[in-house]
């Protein structure tokens, strides 16, 4: 059993350095015009825990996309809808600072998905801008599938195998900042005012491990993916549709988001927090069987007899 947790952690950690090198890979071909919208990392990572499941063999539930369900509502919907709330407990104050206090510039932009293709549209075309909305939701939806079986599905799954929770769920939330490394490191990397960038860069870090560990407590308290899987959809449709000046105008744009999408994921963190512990009282886990209880006892006694050996 310890070797075999020891062969899932060192195959987990490769997986994850080859899909960071097909990760540098695409963004390469977004550098000579070629777009490919992460894509091809989506296919490498789905490929590679394929790979792994054929060698160890793990069910839909050891990934999470299995469970038990108690209420749809409260472990599905409701977690989401407290990203939602963080989100406007942020943006409504600052939407009525910047409209009532007479802001040259507009609060939004609508790009309906625009600014990730370059697609040159009237916004009166009303049919063709509805139209890559929607396409544009499939996108993200298959996005959050993607992010959320690999790393609180996949990843999370193995580290939970070999570490306490609080441990586990730290080490996903960093393999899932890493992934979105080459961005910000290539623009280091070809910066002017490369103080600046380093501030973003770590701005940006900070906003990404909130949202990751956030959504481990959801993975470990609601027994699934799938409320991970709304929120990550739900905050990847606003972010490809929607782009915000805020406060800080066009000259403070980058700065400002960041900061405002930390303090929505720390919002949103502390909500879950309570969330968590109200989910614990409302639909406690269940206690094991005498049956199981014997089954635990033999396997952890044939353990113990193996190590002596």
């Amino acid at each position: 059993m310890e070797e075999q947790q020891r062969t899932e952690l060192r195959n987990m950690v490769s997986i994850f350095v080859g899909l960071m090198f097909v990760r540098v890979y695409e963004y390469f071909l977004s550098d000579i015009g070629r777009p490919t919208l992460s894509f091809i990392s989506y296919a490498a990572g789905i490929l590679l825990v394929l790979l792994f499941n054929r060698k160890h063999c793990w069910s839909l539930s050891d990934f999470g996309i299995q469970g038990v369900i108690n209420h749809s509502f409260w472990e599905v919907i409701f977690p989401a809808l407290i990203w939602v709330g963080s989100l406007a407990i942020i943006i409504v104050p600052e939407y009525l600072i910047c409209t009532l206090g007479g802001a040259e510039e507009s609060y939004f932009d609508l790009i309906c998905f625009n600014r990730h293709v370059d697609l040159v549209l009237s916004k009166s075309d009303n049919t063709i801008l509805v139209s890559w909305t929607i396409m544009g939701a499939l996108i993200c939806a298959f996005r959050a599938l993607f992010l959320e079986i690999y790393f609180r599905g996949f990843t999370f799954g193995v580290l939970r195998k070999k570490t306490g929770f609080y441990a586990c769920n730290a080490i996903q939330a960093v393999f899932y900042t890493m992934f979105f490394f080459v961005g910000p490191v290539r623009s280091l990397l070809y910066s002017e005012d490369k103080g600046k960038t380093v501030v973003l860069f770590l701005l940006f870090f900070v906003a990404q491990f909130l949202f990751a560990f956030r959504q481990g407590y959801l993975r470990l308290v609601c027994g699934t993916i799938w409320p991970c899987v709304l929120t990550t959809f739900l905050f990847n449709f606003f972010t490809y549709n929607v782009v915000i000046i805020g406060l800080g105008g066009t000259e403070f744009v980058n700065y400002a988001d960041y900061i405002r999408w930390i303090l929505i994921q720390g919002i949103c963190l502390l909500g879950t927090l309570a969330y968590c512990k109200k989910m614990k009282k409302k639909f406690p886990p269940p206690k094991p069987n005498q049956a199981e209880l014997e089954e635990m006892k033999a396997l952890e006694a044939l353990e113990a007899q193996q190590e002596e050996i």
